[in-house]
């Protein structure tokens, strides 16, 4: 399985952002929460 990684703007939905990055791709997603910050 290849790991996609998407970066969220401030306020953007992650459900929309991933529904549009799967479609554009033509992927089907699997999601595994991650969160850190940058240092």
């Amino acid at each position: 399985m290849k790991e996609h990684v998407i970066k969220l703007m401030p306020g953007e939905d992650i459900i929309v952002a991933l529904d549009q990055y799967c479609k554009k791709y033509e992927i089907k997603a699997k999601i595994h929460w991650n969160c850190r910050r940058k240092s």
